[in-house]
């Protein structure tokens, strides 16, 4: 038994540095929420060896059309609630967009100012128009 858990955590880390799947976005939704695994599996209602299962799937990023039907895919298969699911992959991504934003903003600042200033120019050129 203790071969088995220790297998599946090898796993789930080797999926945690691929964002294509769902084990990338429930390892990050742990750090995020600061909840333990157990606590993850319990929200999704699902068993330890579905969890791995689920980690497993791939899975379309958050923002593409088909998302939608991966997700629907997954939790049936998995036999877990489809909106739980979306909503921790969605929570993730969110997230991780913002700290890009925040990253290119640390990183660009005066690229940031020249582009705001040029708007300021052309809206100014717009409404004398």
């Amino acid at each position: 038994m203790a071969n088995l858990v220790q297998h599946q955590n090898i796993i789930l880390k080797k999926v945690a540095t691929r964002n294509d799947y769902a084990g990338y976005y429930l390892l990050k939704y742990l750090e995020l929420e600061k909840k333990s695994k157990e606590e993850l599996i319990s929200e999704l209602k699902c068993s330890d060896e579905d969890f791995v299962k689920l980690a497993l799937c791939k899975i379309k990023p958050p923002f593409e059309s088909q998302f939608a039907s991966s997700i629907n895919k997954i939790s049936s298969y998995i036999r877990i609630d489809d909106f739980v699911l979306s909503q921790i992959i969605k929570r993730v991504a969110i997230d991780e967009e913002q700290k890009s934003v925040k990253i290119f903003q640390i990183t660009y600042p005066n690229l940031m100012a020249a582009r705001e200033k040029a708007n300021l120019k052309d809206n100014e050129n717009n409404d004398n128009s």
